[in-house]
């Protein structure tokens, strides 16, 4: 005889939760939809970067540099990633204040979104700004040094890597008056955008607000794109 299950029982059978039979295939639509989504996004990505121009300006050209920590620094250990370049120095009053403040809304962008694009000041005032000069400089703009570096090297170097590497005007004006001690550094206000090969790829107006969405817009192609 096959005894009758207890009422309890029953009654607990009858109130188990069970999974709604929709449940599987809302699941699945929504992955569907988030892949479908995402392949549409990228393909939105990759036309926005086929529209864009990043002509071949020319080549890094070889140096040898220390950068806030005194570490050694050459073209060749900035290859692999797309970097934005700019030059400075730290006593400068003019225009490098304004220059290394929208270079920190770059490196603050970079990383909130935690790109690997990756910037890059080089003093043109290597006299001065030593090693222990810009690691002060890099920490008053709270840089982070996996990001943002700070090269010097030596003042024979800036004509050959400044001027006729990056086609960046610079010029130190002597005082007019002998018993002034006063030296003057002129030099560019430019963003150079260069690739992970170590090409310069554009120059961006930094007097310009909208260059600056646009300089690392176009890196952030280069480090998706690589052989772009």
């Amino acid at each position: 005889m096959t005894e009758a299950p207890a009422p309890d029982a029953v009654a607990a059978s009858k109130e188990a939760p069970t999974t709604p039979k929709g449940l599987p295939g809302v699941v699945w639509g929504m992955i569907a939809a988030s892949l479908v989504f995402a392949l549409l996004a990228g393909i939105a990505a990759y036309a926005r970067s086929k529209r864009v121009d990043l002509p071949l300006l020319g080549e890094v050209p070889a140096f040898a540099m220390r950068d806030q920590a005194g570490a050694p620094v050459s073209p060749d250990d900035l290859r692999g990633q797309p970097y934005i370049a700019d030059f400075v120095f730290t006593s400068c009053t003019a225009s490098c204040p304004k220059l290394t403040a929208r270079m920190k809304q770059l490196h603050d962008k970079i990383v909130a979104k935690q790109s690997t694009v990756r910037l890059v000041s080089i003093s043109v005032d290597p006299e001065t700004d030593t090693p222990a000069e810009l690691a002060k400089y890099a920490t008053r703009y709270g840089a982070d040094p996996k990001v943002w570096r700070f090269l010097t090297g030596s003042i024979e170097q800036l004509e050959p890597v400044v001027v006729k590497g990056f086609k960046i005007q610079y010029e130190k004006v002597k005082p007019i008056s002998p018993n002034a001690n006063i030296v003057t550094i002129m030099h560019g206000d430019w963003f150079v955008l260069v690739d992970g090969k170590g090409r310069i790829r554009g120059y961006y107006d930094t007097n310009e607000s909208g260059k600056l969405d646009a300089v690392l817009e176009h890196a952030q192609i280069l480090a998706r794109y690589p052989d772009r």
